[in-house]
């Protein structure tokens, strides 16, 4: 891929710091020690677009790629937390966005507050009930 990208300038799009965090890992911990490595994972190349997508449409809460795209109205390509897969939904997600500078999110209203396990006996199931067994 370094080769592919050759002198260029670039910049990558990801959702989240949760990539270059696992690459910054991986370096450690196989003691990789090569500059074009180093200059791969400098936090200045990185735009994590969670966070842009968080401040364009004001949003407290930190969502998953499939929420941002479901409220964006894009139908998400293959599997989640598939690389290639995400790379593809979030840059379909930046696409759209990119082209349409108006565009605003599907609204739908969050519980204002969590909602409580429901519980019950077998008892308060059957309460009531004339049951017969034969």
């Amino acid at each position: 891929m370094l080769n592919w990208i050759g002198d260029r300038e670039y910049k990558i799009y990801a959702w989240s710091e949760s990539d270059r965090d696992q690459i910054l890992h991986e370096i450690k911990a196989k003691k990789i020690d090569d500059t074009r490595i180093t200059s791969f994972v400098e936090k200045e190349k990185w735009i994590d677009y969670q966070s842009v997508f968080m401040k364009r449409f004001g949003l407290n809460r930190q969502i998953s790629l499939a929420e941002a795209l479901e409220r964006a109205e894009i139908e998400p390509e293959g599997e989640f937390h598939d690389g290639l897969d995400d790379a593809v939904n979030t840059g379909n997600l930046i696409k759209k966005l990119t082209l349409n500078p108006e565009y605003q999110l599907s609204q739908y209203e969050l519980p204002e507050e969590e909602s409580k396990p429901l519980s019950s006996t077998l008892g308060e199931l059957f309460s009531g009930l004339d049951l017969q067994f034969a």
